[in-house]
């Protein structure tokens, strides 16, 4: 059954932004304590209306990198923006404005110069014939973690790149997570606003979408806005609109379907939407989560996504509500690339997280880029390796199966030399590592000499012992001037040897000294 929201009579509810003395939450009380019954009635109403309402916003998803800072996208100020949606006074005060600032800003994060950068070389001693020719140029993205921080003119220093680059990763798959549950947020403002409650029976439905296309200057044209009862404990919210592409979101078309159980603190989460410049192309996400199963007070979050070529896909989800990265049944080698998996438990009230982040550019490659990290309060741990990807479009991998993203696994390690003459993708039983700590100013920063990150890019990670070693470089193109003279001391000279030890590949650590304990990656 289709419900919908009843018109305010209240004067000064109608009034609310046009009257700046206009405080309906204020002279409802005083109304309320000199007797008016009436008064007392929507007091009630308004704070049952709440309560039942933030029963279908998923406030414990709300998540953010442990090594975010900035101020405007950390967990503390992401926490503050949902708690403003579902405060009636500010509701009262703002009336349907204030639903729309559920809705997150776009992550302003950008790929660090710390990591992948491109790379020039000349003389590669992997160079047998063919192509790649013995010069050239290494592409952006397969160095892996370059230098140890982040070149930055910031007082606080420069962070370590693991910090930098999980940053901008959790920044944007989590974005997505963020629109759903601001979104959310957003209509059980709407409803609140309208002083209605959640629907009671299962199959009953609410529309928004009238009352938040009237809000005046959003940016939002909404097609579909509803909250619909599943059953006693599950509520089902759905938002399609589209974007007019100013600079607060970067969505364009897209829909968000969410569905939250409150008893059991766990839901799924369902995004489409179209890529700017690229209409043959839809970014498909999906976010399961729930308590973990040896830590209640912990969430277990699971985010896939990917980008789909529309005319060779028609199936974005699978039984389970996850997006397909992999084959289907009648479809093993679907058009997917940009594909992310994001693994990760965390204390909702601390941000404190262990996770495991892979991703991988092309449906065709052979492995994923790899990052396990663990952080609590004031110490982190991050490693980086490759792990194989199942989802390579070869019609090998089987329906349903998954990539393991635990670089402690004996087929995980550092890939090398990706891209470069004679290139390898066979491990090696290394990994890149950076241990963090906080210091006095709580930025994040390296602790003591805990960077093991240097290599050289050849496959066996060093320079051979043969005569081309002695003529072998490589260097970093010359960027900005902190950039310059931080990537000069990774620069590869001719002659120069990078091997600390016979047992130590080029201060690289070994895959052995993995010790993170990942999430359960099975529901």
């Amino acid at each position: 059954m289709l419900l919908q929201p009843f018109t305010r009579t209240l004067l000064c509810l109608g009034l609310v932004g046009l009257i700046p003395a206009c405080n309906p939450v204020k002279q409802l009380e005083d109304d309320c304590s000199a007797g008016d019954a009436s008064a007392c009635e929507i007091l009630a109403t308004i704070a049952l209306a709440i309560d039942e309402l933030e029963d279908a916003v998923p406030s414990d998803l709300v998540l953010a990198s442990a090594f975010e800072e900035a101020t405007d996208t950390n967990l503390s100020a992401k926490q503050a923006r949902i708690e403003a949606a579902l405060d009636p006074a500010i509701i009262e005060r703002d009336g349907l404005a204030a639903c729309l600032r559920a809705l997150p800003p776009p992550p302003q994060n950008s790929s660090p110069v710390c990591y992948g950068p491109e790379m020039d070389y000349s003389n590669h001693p992997d160079f047998s014939t063919g192509t790649p020719a013995s010069d050239g140029r290494l592409p952006s993205g397969d160095l892996g973690i370059w230098l140890d921080t982040e070149p930055t003119a910031s007082a606080a220093g420069d962070a370590p790149c693991a910090a930098v680059k999980m940053n901008e990763l959790i920044a944007k798959a989590i974005h997505n997570v963020d629109m759903a549950t601001g979104s959310v947020a957003m209509m059980m403002c709407a409803a609140a606003h309208e002083r209605i409650s959640a629907p009671n029976s299962p199959g009953d439905i609410l529309d928004f979408s009238t009352v938040l296309n009237s809000v005046p200057n959003s940016p939002l044209t909404i097609s579909t806005a509803t909250l619909e009862r599943v059953d006693a404990n599950t509520l089902k919210t759905v938002l399609v609109a589209s974007h007019d592409g100013g600079s607060n979101n970067r969505f364009g078309q897209f829909s968000i379907s969410t569905t939250h159980n409150s008893t059991s603190r766990s839901g799924l989460v369902q995004i489409e939407r179209g890529q700017t410049g690229q209409a043959e192309r839809t970014r498909v996400t999906s976010a399961r989560y729930r308590p973990s199963p040896q830590d209640p007070l912990m969430l277990q979050l699971r985010v896939q996504q990917a980008n789909f070529l529309n005319s060779a896909n028609t199936t974005y989800f699978d039984a389970e509500g996850d997006v397909t990265l992999g084959p289907i049944t009648g479809n093993p080698n679907r058009n997917i690339e940009d594909s992310h998996l994001l693994l990760a438990e965390f204390t909702p009230s601390s941000g404190a997280q262990t996770l495991a982040y892979g991703w991988n550019a092309g449906g065709n490659d052979s492995h994923s880029r790899v990052f396990n990290a663990q952080a609590d309060s004031t110490t982190a741990s991050a490693w980086y390796g490759f792990v194989a990807n199942p989802y390579a479009q070869d019609g090998s991998a089987a329906v349903g199966e998954q990539p393991n993203l635990d670089l402690s696994a004996s087929s995980a390690g550092m890939i090398c030399n990706w891209a470069g003459p004679g290139n390898n993708h066979s491990p090696v039983a290394f990994l890149q590592h950076q241990s963090m700590t906080k210091d006095s100013q709580d930025h994040w920063i390296l602790a003591g000499s805990g960077s093991l990150i240097r290599y050289v890019p050849t496959v066996a990670c060093e320079l051979p012992t043969n005569s081309s070693a002695v003529t072998f470089s490589a260097r970093v193109p010359d960027g900005a001037s902190a950039q310059a003279a931080a990537m000069a001391a990774h620069n590869i000279s001719a002659g120069q040897t990078f091997v600390q030890s016979a047992s130590n590949t080029v201060g690289l650590d070994q895959r052995s000294n993995h010790n993170i304990d990942l999430p359960d990656a099975t529901w």
